[in-house]
Formats: C-alpha cells, structure tokens, sequence
C-alpha cells in the first residue's frame, strides 16, 4: 500500500503548522519523520491517519489509487499507535488487543473464534502471550507499547502511523524497542510511518527519511543519503554533530578555518561566503611528525574515551576548537593523551551559502 499526501496545507487560526508537504510513501516501506517540535511531524501523521482534516485547498491523500482525504479513521483503516500507549485500563491485554475487532458493526464483525485466534497469534508476535490475561497496570512501559502496536495490528491496517511510539521509555528499552520494531516490520511488510525527536533512531530503524522545519519537508531520502549528503543548511545542523566554520567558495575551491581545499567535482559550485559543516568523525587525525600535506596542527584539550568511540576536543593554532571523533582502534594506534599535538584534516565537509540561518565559527 503506497501514500501519497499531495501539497498538504494545514493552518490552525494565524499559525501555518504545514506549508504545501508532499510526501510519497513507497508501498512496505519504513519511513521516519523527524524534526524540531512545531515543525509539523505529528500534524502531518494525524492528517494522514483521519484524525485531523487537511485545509481544503490541499491536494489528495492517496492510499494507492484511492484519494481517502474525505474519510473517517475507520474508513481508511489506519492503525496508530500513540506516544503514551492509549491503552484501556479497565481491559486485559487480551481485550485491549481485540478490541478494534470487536468494535466493528455486525456485518463486518469477524466470528468470535477469528478474533481469539487473530489476538492470540498478535500475542505470540509481539512476545507477551504469557500477558493475555493482565490489565495494563501490572506490564512495564515497553510491553504497555508492544500491547499498543499490537492492537494496531489486529485490524490488518493498510497503513501503520506511529507518533512517538518510544518516547517515553528509558534509554535501554528504547534500543531494544527499535530494533524489535524493524524486525517485525521485516516479517509484515506493512507500509508504515513513525514520528521521533531522535535523530539516532530514526537514521537506525527507517528505509527512507523525511525532515521537516516550519511546515515543509526540507530533504527525503536514505538515512545515509540525508546524513552524508544533506540537501539544506537545516538538514546538516539538525542531523547529527558537526563543527561550523565560515568560510568562502570559488567553484570547488573552499576556505575555511586554517584549511584551503578542493571538493569533489559533483560538489555544489558556489561563488562567495560560504557555511562549512564538518563532521566530527570525518576528520583526519595523524602524528605531527607524519602529518599529511595539507593538516595542521591541533592540541588535545580534553579525551573521552568510554563507549564505542573516542571523542576529543581540540583547539587550533587560533583557538577555535574542533570536535574530533575516532574508533577505539585507531585511539589505540595513535596513543594519544590530553595536551599532546596532533596533525588533522578533513576528508570530507559539506558548503552551503552564507544567506542566514546561525552563527559560525
């Protein structure tokens, strides 16, 4: 089941909350929208669900072939699983998982022993069988929300909206969550959109990535395309770290900080002052004593070293510090410590046109 939502206007009194949003979602795909709170993420997810009504100059919302912008929640056979659960308390898990069943009129009401059959194989999916019989209150946050996803499964959407669906879980539950979540989705193919503030999950758990600033989508594509190769300004500030640094450009030709360099040929050509984004892990560190033409030289300020990675903190001959990041492996081959010298840099940075946005180093 492909969506696609066409120029999508949305304006609550003198507020724009989405600006003409077009976005296609390819049939069983994944597909994260992320953003700064007041961008429009949950606005777009409830229009596209029936929980909230486009303006009326905005264009179709097809589900497939079918324009369902003027149809009810249950028409369009939405399965949404919200932020805080949503579940009924006064239900066991059982009842809460068949409920969306036993609430649809007689005549498209399945028999009693297909829903108890259907409820019982979601169970066994989503891990909690041995929970059929408990009221929410006795569940932890994470089996609460794979209660929740279950029962909106139960009625076989065409399409899965989730808004928030970890974001009120700790920091554990949560990885064990997503990566829970796209192995299900591996199994049921269901088309299937989620909102989140966490720019890691969304980059982990999605096929396709839309980012969203005032009202608009800003970039739509692979996680490793909006994160290596983001198409704004907006895009490379929100997704991930990165040092800033103004600078200029003439063709491929780029300025920044102590560095003078040449970009790739497919590279935008811009003349004039330029914004220069440069990832932490996208620099080179090396000896001074076998540094590479074209580094200079940095002092180790401050080293952390626990987790995966080993994050530094350095400071240029001018005093602009510089955000580094390495694999344990190659700390371990350099040894490096606090206040030694070092050779960095970069092997590949991002240049956008100096016409706004914030400050620069």
């Amino acid at each position: 089941m492909s969506v696609r939502a066409e120029s999508i206007t949305k304006t609550f009194g003198a507020a724009r909350a989405l600006d003409s949003v077009t976005l296609d979602v390819p049939s069983g795909s994944l597909v994260a929208l992320v953003g700064p709170s007041g961008s429009g993420k949950t606005t777009l997810l409830r229009i596209l669900a029936g929980l909230e009504f486009a303006d009326p100059d905005s264009g179709p919302i097809r589900f497939d072939d079918q324009n369902v912008a003027g149809l009810s929640v249950g028409e369009r056979r939405v399965g949404f699983v919200f932020q805080h659960y949503a579940l009924f308390r006064n239900m066991t898990v059982f009842e809460n998982v068949a409920f969306g069943l036993r609430a649809r009129p007689r005549k498209s009401r399945p028999p009693e022993a297909k829903i108890r059959a259907r409820v019982t194989e979601l169970l066994e999916r989503v891990q909690l069988p041995q929970y059929a019989e408990r009221l929410p209150a006795q569940l932890s946050g994470g089996q609460r929300q794979r209660v929740a996803l279950a029962r909106a499964l139960a009625i076989e959407p065409r399409v899965l909206l989730l808004d928030e669906p970890f974001g009120a879980l700790d920091a554990q539950v949560r990885t064990e969550l997503r990566r829970w979540l796209v192995k299900l989705h591996a199994e049921l193919h269901v088309t299937s959109l989620f909102v989140t503030h966490d720019q890691a999950e969304a980059l982990e758990v999605a096929d396709r990535v839309a980012v969203m600033n005032h009202g608009r989508i800003e970039q739509v594509g692979e996680p490793e395309e909006i994160y290596y190769r983001p198409a704004t300004e907006f895009v490379a500030s929100f997704l991930g770290e990165a040092n800033r640094y103004a600078g200029s450009q003439s063709g491929t030709q780029v300025a920044f900080g102590p560095w003078k360099l040449v970009g790739s040929e497919d590279a935008p050509r811009i003349a004039g002052p330029v914004r220069v984004y440069l990832r932490p892990q996208d620099v080179e560190v090396e000896h001074v004593a076998t540094r590479s033409p074209g580094a200079v030289e940095a002092r180790i300020v401050r080293m952390h070293a626990a987790g995966p990675a080993v994050r530094l903190e350095l400071a240029l001959d001018d005093g602009t510090a510089l955000w580094v990041e390495l694999s344990q492996r190659r700390q371990a081959a350099l040894a490096l410590r606090e206040g030694a010298t070092v050779g960095v840099f970069p092997r590949a940075w991002r240049a956008y046109p100096a016409t706004g946005g914030g400050p620069v180093r």
